[in-house]
C-alpha cells in the first residue's frame, strides 16, 4: 500500500508540474510578459520562447546501504506566476524498502513586502545507517548499522528579505526519530552487517535509543555579499554560481521540553565562505571554514558528524561523530565553454555554462571544548576529488562528483540535482 501511495503521489505531482510549466511557457510564447528573475534569465533564446520554469527527472541508483532503487526530483521556480515562489520535491524507493520524501516551499513577500517564508517537510525510512562509534579516531572496522524512521518539519521566516546583505532568519526545527536495531544482511560486507546492539550495546540500551522528538527555535544572523554570475532575482537567497564576495553565518539553536523536545541541548554554528573570481570570472577559487558545537543531552544522530553530502565527500555518511567539529574546504571551479548554450524543446530548456571543479577538504570532531582548544590544528581527515557541473533551466546546477579519501580508494560520487553549489 505504501509503495502504491508513494508512486501515485509522485506521478500526480510530476504530471501537474509538467502541465503547469508547459502552460506558462505557452503563455510566454503568445506574447504575454513574464516576470524575469535576473539578467541571465531575461535573455530570450533565439527561438523567442521563454525557458520553462520547471524541470524534473527520474533516476536509478544503487548503494551498499540501500540496494537498487529509483527516485525522482523536480524544481519549480516562480510557481503559479509568482516571482520568487519556488518548490522542490524529491522521492525515492529501494529494494531494501528504504523510502524517502521531501518538499521545500519558499514564499516571497510573506505577510508584507520583503520578508520571505520557507517550509521544509521530509520523511526518511532507512533500514540501515552506518555507525562507527564516537570520536575522531574511530576505527573503520568498528562499523555496524542501525535503522530509523525520521519525520521532520522546519518552518522559517527571513527578514528583511532573502536577498538583503544583512538578514536574520528565525527557524523552528521539529524532528521525530524512532531508531531501531540494524537489519542489513550483506554477505559481501559482514562487518557493516553487524547490528548496533552487537557492537555498541551501551548505545542500543540507552535512553536515546528509545527515540523521540528534538524541537526548538533557531536564530541565523547572515552577512551575504556574494556576487552571482547568473542572478535569479525574485528576492531569493540562492546563488547559482558565486564569483566574488563572501558569506558569513552564525547559528544559535535551543532544543528543550518547553518547545516540544524530549532532549535538551544547545547548538552553535559558524560558517564562513569567500569567493575569488579570475579571468572574467570564469575561474573561481572558493575558501570555506565551518565550526559546530553542541552542549547538553544531544541524541547521537544529531551530533556533529562528517561524511557524504557537502562535508568530507570522500567518506561515508556519519564516518566521524563528536560533540564539536571543525572543517575547511578549498574548491577551484573552471568554466570550459562560457558562451555555450544548448537549447532543447524549442528553447524551453537551455543547458549552459559547463565547468569543471576540483576540491580538497579536511575536518575533524572533538569530544569537548577542551579538546577543541588543544587539538584544533591537528589530526584532520582529508578528502579530495572533482567532477563536472552545468546549469539547466530553470537555473539548476547539475553536479556529477567523484570523491576520494585515504580510507576510500573506490569512487564515491553521483548525479545530483541541486538548486545551488555545495557552498
Amino acid at each position: 500500500m505504501m509503495k502504491r501511495w508513494v508512486w501515485g503521489t509522485l506521478a500526480a505531482f510530476l504530471l501537474s508540474l509538467v502541465v503547469m510549466g508547459w502552460a506558462q511557457a505557452e503563455e510566454n510564447d503568445q506574447g504575454e510578459p513574464a516576470k524575469q528573475a535576473g539578467p541571465e534569465s531575461a535573455a530570450k533564446p533565439e527561438t523567442g520562447r521563454k525557458e520553462i520554469p520547471v524541470i524534473g527527472t527520474g533516476y536509478p541508483f544503487s548503494g551498499p546501504d540501500t540496494g537498487f532503487g529509483v527516485g525522482a526530483s523536480a524544481i519549480y521556480r516562480d510557481m503559479a506566476g509568482k516571482v520568487g515562489r519556488d518548490q522542490t520535491f524529491s522521492v525515492s524507493y529501494t529494494q531494501t524498502k528504504y523510502k524517502s520524501f521531501s518538499l521545500d516551499w519558499s514564499e516571497p513577500d510573506f505577510l508584507r513586502k520583503g520578508p520571505r517564508a520557507d517550509i521544509y517537510l521530509s520523511f526518511d525510512n532507512k533500514p540501515s545507517r552506518r555507525f562507527y562509534g564516537f570520536g575522531n579516531d574511530t576505527d573503520i572496522k568498528d562499523i555496524c548499522n542501525y535503522g530509523w524512521d525520521m519525520y521532520e518539519i522546519r518552518p522559517a521566516y527571513i527578514y528583511p528579505s532573502g536577498a538583503s546583505k544583512f538578514r536574520a532568519k528565525l527557524q523552528y526545527d521539529y524532528q521525530f526519530v524512532k531508531p531501531h536495531d540494524g537489519t542489513l544482511d550483506d554477505p559481501n560486507d559482514l562487518l557493516y552487517s553487524r547490528p548496533i546492539s552487537q557492537l555498541y550495546p551501551e548505545v542500543f540500551h540507552s535512553r536515546q535509543f528509545d527515540g523521540g522528538a528534538t524541537a526548538g527555535p533557531g536564530l541565523f544572523l547572515i552577512n551575504d555579499t556574494r556576487k552571482d554570475r547568473f542572478q535569479l532575482g525574485g528576492d531569493r537567497e540562492d546563488k547559482i554560481y558565486p564569483v566574488a564576495g563572501g558569506y558569513r553565518e552564525v547559528q544559535l539553536h535551543y532544543f528543550g521540553p518547553m518547545v516540544g523536545s524530549r532532549f535538551e541541548y544547545m547548538k552553535e554554528q559558524l560558517d564562513l565562505r569567500q569567493y575569488f573570481g579570475f579571468f572574467k570570472d570564469n575561474t573561481v577559487l572558493v575558501l570555506r571554514g565551518k565550526l559546530v558545537a553542541v552542549q547538553g543531552d544531544v541524541p547521537f544522530w544529531n551530533l556533529p558528524s562528517f561524511g557524504g553530502g557537502n562535508d568530507l565527500r570522500g567518506f561515508y555518511d556519519g564516518r566521524f561523530r563528536g560533540n564539536d567539529s571543525s572543517q575547511y574546504n578549498i574548491e577551484l571551479r573552471q568554466g570550459i565553454a562560457p558562451n555555450t548554450k544548448v537549447s532543447l524543446f524549442k528553447g524551453a530548456v537551455v543547458l549552459k555554462y559547463p565547468f569543471l571543479f576540483a576540491f580538497f577538504e579536511a575536518g575533524r570532531v572533538y569530544d569537548s571544548y577542551t579538546r577543541f582548544g588543544a587539538d584544533w590544528d591537528k589530526d584532520y581527515h582529508p578528502s579530495y576529488g572533482g567532477g563536472f557541473r552545468f546549469i539547466v533551466s530553470p537555473s539548476v546546477v547539475i553536479r556529477i562528483e567523484l570523491a576520494f579519501s585515504p580510507e576510500q580508494t573506490k569512487l564515491l560520487g553521483g548525479f545530483i540535482l541541486n538548486a545551488s553549489e555545495p557552498f
